[in-house]
């Protein structure tokens, strides 16, 4: 703007303080506080090294698998339990006769209503008594047939939406309602009665990153699991599969999955975990039989299977089958015996003849089942039948499979005989190499001569307990990897036997255990069980794996490291604060050689200071948005989740009412600031945050979020600016939302507590890859004034948006606006504006040492 070259004493002289450049936002101090080169709001904005600050790209929504089909029916709240209330069934009235004292009606469906319950009748026409209303059930009915007494013969016609319902005298009832994604179980109305209908997918509860082992690409998936079912999702491909669970099971709220030891585990606290343990992308199936065909000997009610590629089956595996169509329905979940790498069979019931199965994109796929569980089987000694060596590779040939107790790829054996003749050494251990169910067989290698004949009589001692016996998977709701272990809670106690297992509630919260070196499924009670703060009011959130063999747990009030996990028998346990404690696990993150997390003060950091000692830093990182860390709401702050990528580290939190992850606060470490509040959606559409997933590669590396309605969305991918998500379980579109980005500067005074008389502005801005346009404002304090309209981009650069790639310096009147402080808020409407430099200019009012008037 325009100024003097000199002034004399009755001038006065324009003064100016600009922005050059910004690094991150304060929302802690006054805005007048603020420092140079900081923000006072930033809003789903980036911020780069370069100082600009960019509205942020979209989300992308890549993933919605989930169908929903039906009203859903949920138990009524408090308020609705009113004796009395009837639930309308699906059944139709078809046909309907009062003779003799006698109402017969005549349902579309099997009703599974029986003697003794009370049904309503509706809008059947009678020219005589009317056999509407509340009846009991009599003798004679079942099936289709409803039987009650009512006095008198009538002629009855059945009108268009005649129908039927249960009623009781005392609640609580179910009510019809349109389908909410609130807390299972959720019901169904399906033909017959009104069951539990655990295959409705009604929400997504938790995800994990995941790679298949059996893949020779390293490509990486991300694993969405709802109650129902588990998707896997291909971010390179973006193809995805359907892994199923064991009929029957469910994944309710607050489950975790995670994979370790090659293996998939579905933590469900307080129920038998799940595992998918064998093959994790589907089989194709090359060809399937039933019966005698090709010469198998076959029963008729055996089906032959047989992939395209090695199965990974041993007898006993539980697998999905789908694809097939015959006469006889072979699909579903079957239990398999192996017969070779390529073939297995299951039986199926049946009375037709053999058959060769027509196929359609045809499948094996491997289902989740339970974990072991029930009382731990304890070490055996096994003795095998024979065991030759050629060329260091021993086979040892056993009576059964049973004889062989569970021996797995992998586990470690102790010779306790030498055997006849006499060729081992008694304490030697072995490790299995291969297991054949098939042979009733394991292999492993020893530095022996070939014995040039069978070995009797070798008597092999599995792996025993340091402590007072193993134990299975407690039942816990989250587990962490550790140095080749699993790290679980241990709040259950599991006893009796496998498949009926009891799972009993501990009453301790404060305990955790510690697996066996890569086994899952094995825990010791004593060396590898560990209390911290017992007797305090504290309790285990979550665990991180750091270096040297620290494992960190976080507690509610504390935080304490287990040293040399290598041997849990010389395990030592160290406290490291009890000043600070985890609100949430999953906000836990490592970041090179600092681990944040999220406590009742704000976003803290622990870090090591010399040899990998752990140290809890004294200041919270958040201390800089304090007043944005107020605004989280409290009773939902354990539902925070966090990721660290492009040296971000992402935090989704519940601000404000809202009691799911509603926003994202971002940690810039480059600029070593806090960078933008991201929202999702709008007034009509719900966006919550289940987790944030860091996968993929290339170009598909990114943040993933999910959703509970159903969707796995990447981060910061649309160049418009637009985000594309999935707000509605089974929404199959994704709805575009306008990202809302706003920036707003420090206040600007001059230097000065003195009052101005602010005159003009001047913004330097750039564009991305598509038109910008964006509405700028200001604000003032002293005199207050909030929302001056200083126009648009559009308005201020000759009715034009500033064009793709493009860069404008734009400037503008403020109109003498006479207050302390200014600052100036540009808020995007279109495309994605690059805020570079920020310039205002205004005079001081009152120079006069006097005191104003």
């Amino acid at each position: 703007m325009a100024r003097y070259d000199t002034y004399t004493q009755f001038d006065d002289r324009k003064l100016e303080e600009q922005e050059l450049g910004f690094k991150g936002f304060n929302d802690r101090l006054r805005p007048d506080q603020i420092g140079s080169g900081l923000l006072q709001k930033s809003e789903n904005g980036r911020l780069d090294l370069n100082g600009q600050w960019q509205s942020r790209k979209g989300v992308q929504n890549r993933l919605s698998p989930f169908a929903v089909s039906g009203t859903a029916l949920r138990l009524p709240t408090s308020d609705e339990i009113t004796a009395g209330t009837v639930m309308l069934l699906s059944h139709t009235i078809t046909a309907a006769t009062h003779i003799s004292g006698t109402v017969t009606l005549t349902t579309n469906e099997a009703h599974n209503l029986s003697e003794g319950d009370t049904i309503e009748v509706n809008d059947i026409v009678s020219d005589n008594i009317d056999v509407n209303g509340s009846h009991t059930l009599a003798s004679g009915t079942t099936g289709s047939t409803l039987v009650y007494s009512l006095a008198g013969d009538s002629g009855l016609t059945v009108t268009e939406g005649a129908n039927l319902g249960i009623t009781t005298t005392t609640g609580p009832q179910f009510s019809p309602l349109d389908f909410t994604t609130g807390t299972p179980p959720k019901f169904l109305p399906c033909a017959g009665g009104v069951i539990l209908n655990d295959s409705a997918v009604s929400e997504v509860t938790c995800g994990c990153k995941f790679s298949d082992p059996n893949e020779t690409t390293d490509e990486e998936y991300i694993l969405l699991a709802s109650n129902a079912k588990v998707v896997a999702f291909n971010t390179s491909t973006l193809e995805s599969f359907d892994m199923p669970l064991k009929t029957g099971e469910t994944i309710p709220e607050d489950s975790s999955i995670l994979q370790v030891f090659n293996k998939v585990i579905i933590f469900r606290g307080g129920q038998i975990s799940l595992e998918n343990n064998k093959f994790f992308s589907p089989i194709a199936i090359s060809l399937a039989t039933r019966g005698d065909i090709g010469g198998t000997g076959d029963a008729v009610t055996v089906v032959r299977i047989t992939t395209f590629a090695n199965h990974g089956l041993n007898t006993g595996d539980s697998v999905d089958i789908s694809g097939l169509s015959g006469t006889e329905d072979p699909n579903g979940q079957h239990v398999v015996t192996k017969i070779s790498d390529k073939v297995f069979t299951y039986s199926i019931t049946t009375s037709e003849a053999a058959e060769t199965y027509t196929l359609s994109d045809a499948k094996v796929s491997p289902t989740f089942l339970l974990v072991a569980n029930g009382a731990y089987s304890q070490p055996k000694q096994l003795t095998a039948d024979t065991v030759s060596i050629t060329d260091g590779l021993a086979t040892a040939t056993f009576a059964s499979l049973a004889a062989m107790n569970g021996i797995q790829t992998g586990d470690t054996l102790v010779i306790e005989s030498t055997g006849s003749p006499s060729t081992f050494t008694v304490g030697t251990e072995v490790i299995v190499a291969t297991r054949d169910d098939i042979n009733f067989q394991i292999t492993f290698f020893v530095q022996l001569a070939d014995t040039g004949g069978n070995v009797t009589g070798v008597i092999f001692q599995q792996h025993i307990s340091s402590g007072l016996g193993f134990t299975h998977s407690p039942a816990p709701n989250f587990g962490a990897y550790h140095n080749k272990r699993l790290v679980v809670p241990y709040n259950f106690e599991v006893t009796g036997t496998s498949g009926s297992a009891t799972i009993t509630d501990r009453n301790i919260k404060d305990e955790v255990l510690i697996s066996d070196l890569l086994d899952s499924d094995t825990f010791d009670q004593i060396f590898a069980q560990f209390r911290f703060n017992a007797g305090s009011a504290d309790f285990v959130v979550g665990f991180q794996s750091f270096a040297n063999d620290q494992l960190i747990i976080f507690n509610r009030n504390s935080i304490h490291t287990v040293f040399n996990t290598v041997n849990l028998t010389s395990a030592t346990v160290k406290q490291v604060t009890d000043e600070v404690g985890c609100l949430a696990r999953r906000s836990i993150s490592q970041i090179g050689a600092e681990v944040l997390f999220l406590s009742d003060n704000g976003v803290y950091g622990i870090s090591f200071v010399d040899e990998y000692n752990l140290r809890g830093t004294a200041l919270p990182l958040s201390e800089p948005i304090n007043k944005t860390i107020q605004r989280i709401n409290k009773a939902h702050a354990d539902k925070a989740v966090s990721a660290y990528f492009d040296n971000r580290y992402y935090l989704a939190v519940p601000l404000d009412d809202s009691t799911e992850n509603n926003a994202v606060i971002i940690y810039n470490f480059l600029n070593k600031q806090w960078e933008s509040i991201d929202t999702y959606g709008d007034t009509n559409t719900t966006f919550d945050i289940l987790d944030l997933i860091v996968a993929g590669k290339g170009t598909n590396r990114a943040v993933y979020a999910i959703n509970k309605q159903g969707g796995i969305h990447q981060l910061d991918v649309n160049e418009n600016g637009q985000d594309a998500i999935i707000s509605t379980l089974g929404q199959d579109t994704a709805t575009a939302v306008e990202v809302d980005a706003v920036a707003r500067t420090r206040q600007f005074t001059i230097g000065s507590i003195d009052r101005k008389k602010w005159n003009d502005f001047e913004i330097h801005a750039e564009s991305g890859e598509f038109p910008t346009d964006f509405s700028i404002v200001g604000n003032t304090e002293n005199i207050d004034e909030d929302n001056i309209d200083l126009k648009t981009l559009h308005q201020l650069n000759g009715g034009s948006q500033l064009e793709a790639n493009g860069d404008v310096a734009i400037r503008g009147r403020i109109g003498n606006k006479r207050a302390y402080g200014l600052d100036i808020e540009i808020t995007r409407i279109t495309g994605r504006p690059k805020l570079r430099a920020v310039k205002v200019s205004g005079v001081e009012t009152f120079r006069s040492t006097h005191r104003a008037e």
